[in-house]
């Protein structure tokens, strides 16, 4: 399945809001739309999201339409 990049810039989290992405994606759950979260990226500037998701529009549903430019991840180390 593809991967995806997105950022939401000046997105903050609470440290309850990042353990249960971090229990979610540990369980690897995928949610209605057929994404799944990879792992999530938070510093001061905002969140990086790498998902696994059918197709750019199942992200964009994913974060209710709330995220910048989503770029497809080719390769991962």
């Amino acid at each position: 399945m593809p991967k995806y990049l997105d950022f939401h810039p000046g997105y903050k989290m609470s440290p309850e809001g990042i353990q249960r992405l971090t229990d979610e994606t540990k369980k690897g759950v995928y949610d209605e739309y057929g994404v799944r979260q990879l792992e999530l990226y938070y510093g001061d500037d905002g969140v990086y999201c790498l998902l696994e998701a059918p197709d750019k529009e199942a992200v964009r549903k994913h974060h209710k339409g709330n995220c910048g430019e989503i770029h497809e991840v080719k390769s991962l180390i």
